[in-house]
């Protein structure tokens, strides 16, 4: 996945649409429940908040997206030991999040 990944955010440069949304949206749609879309203002300021350094660079990178996905997945596996808060994909983490910043 990581070369496929390196060539479609390369794909995008030619389109002058490299942005990390654009780049992981496909993978979401592909399996929600083990990829996330990445919405950059929310994982920036999460990595304020939280003190965890994604490593975060403005062109998509196949490092930066897995720390951010190990950040989502904890936090995943933190609400799943709630009964009221088990999330049914990645996208609901996500929303967590996103509302946890608010």
């Amino acid at each position: 996945m990581p070369g496929r990944f390196g060539a479609f955010v390369e794909a995008l440069s030619e389109l002058d649409a490299c942005k990390w949304t654009t780049a992981t949206y496909f993978l979401y749609l592909l399996d929600p429940t083990t990829h996330i879309f990445v919405k950059p203002e929310i994982f920036k300021t999460a990595s304020k908040s939280y003190a965890i350094n994604f490593g975060y660079t403005q062109r998509p990178e196949w490092d930066c997206y897995q720390r951010i996905l190990n950040f989502v997945r904890f936090v995943a596996g933190q609400l799943a030991k709630r009964e009221n808060l088990k999330p049914h994909d990645l996208i609901d983490v996500q929303s967590f999040i996103w509302c946890s910043l608010q």
